[in-house]
């Protein structure tokens, strides 16, 4: 028995590490992985390349890449904000132009009726 701060501590008796079956033993030592034997990184990249025939370099000037754009939310609200209001714009112009079809349809509708 120790006392720290006072208080006695009270040590339980140690039962050693756990002890494992043999068969888990054999399984494990199987399972060692050998590094030298895995390819290295490179190597799927390449097979992916020649199988798909696929080449990095066609795209390196990509004016549609936009991996390194930035902008910051501000900008993004902005934008979000701004066609929202073209799309509302478009929506109301397409309603009117259909409402004028309409209208020039049922007046020619009355004219056939009448004569």
């Amino acid at each position: 028995m120790r006392r720290d701060a006072g208080r006695p501590v009270i040590r339980k008796p140690s039962a050693g590490p756990p002890r494992r079956r043999r068969d888990e033993d054999e399984y494990e030592d199987d399972f060692v992985v050998d590094d030298e034997e895995e390819e290295p990184e490179e190597d799927w990249r390449r097979f992916l390349r020649r199988t798909t025939g696929y080449d990095p370099s066609r795209y390196r000037d990509d004016p549609y890449d936009d991996r390194s754009m930035e902008v910051g939310w501000r900008q993004v609200v902005a934008e979000e904000k701004r066609s929202e209001r073209m799309g509302r714009m478009e929506d109301e112009l397409a309603e009117e132009e259909e409402e004028r079809k309409r209208k020039e349809k049922m007046k020619r509708l009355k004219k056939q009726r009448t004569q």
